[in-house]
């Protein structure tokens, strides 16, 4: 059974080419405070390299193979703490910081959010669209507007919420472990705290524009296509 060591390095590893995969995805969701034509033309743009069946594949297995280390992690963390509290009961583990903490329960959103986000962007599209690149924002805003309360569309604000702090966190810790140091104990970089603030504005913002608050969605492309999505899925 590789180390915890070993699952760290595969977990970091992972997760950045992962991370490079959610960077452009996150900078598409962002451009919906310039337009919704300038995010569908960046989504479609992007995808001609992240939905190449090689990138998918990779980029498939970074996503398994990164929940999968991060759970062994979490497993045998858990383990550890119970062992050291069982032989000395006065004893008190260190807390993670705050930033670790959020790091993890961003994380915790992620894996519980993810498998809905991947049914209903690429596996649903494969599954009852004749042609899945069709899929665009467009689809999005209407499955937002049959859901009452914008339910969608708070779905994707946690979720782009939890996907920024993850990234920037993510990225700094697993640099950090394949140099073989650690940021644990260690003050967060601060010039990156105002990053993740500004990165949460964006996403806020991009998500008040699918919701049609900034301006009016361009609904009239493949609207056959986008009903009998609608109908398939259950809407």
């Amino acid at each position: 059974m590789p180390s915890v060591a070993t699952w760290k390095r595969l977990g970091a590893v992972s997760g950045l080419s992962f991370g490079i995969f959610l960077i452009f995805h996150l900078i598409s969701h962002y451009s919906l405070i310039v337009g919704f034509e300038t995010a569908q033309d960046n989504l479609l743009k992007f995808r001609t390299f992240y939905q190449h069946p090689v990138a998918e594949t990779l980029l498939f297995g970074s996503l398994v193979l990164h929940m999968i280390s991060n759970t062994i992690i979490y497993l045998k963390r858990r383990k550890t703490d119970a062992a050291i509290h069982k032989k000395h009961e006065d004893h008190h583990l260190v807390e993670p910081s705050k930033e670790l903490q959020a790091h993890r329960y961003a994380g915790y959103v992620i894996a519980l959010f993810i498998v809905g986000h991947v049914f209903g962007a690429r596996v649903a599209p494969l599954l009852f669209l004749e042609d899945p690149s069709m899929f665009d924002y467009s689809f999005i805003v209407a499955v937002n507007q049959k859901l009452p309360y914008n339910l969608l569309a708070t779905f994707l604000l946690i979720f782009g919420l939890a996907a920024g702090w993850h990234l920037v966190y993510g990225t700094t810790s697993a640099l950090a472990i394949l140099s073989g140091s650690s940021i644990h104990g260690k003050p967060f970089p601060f010039l990156l705290k105002p990053l993740v603030v500004f990165m949460h504005l964006l996403i806020f913002n991009a998500v008040l524009g699918l919701a049609g608050y900034y301006y009016v969605v361009d609904m009239s492309k493949n609207v056959e296509a986008r009903e009998q999505y609608l109908e398939d899925i259950g809407l």
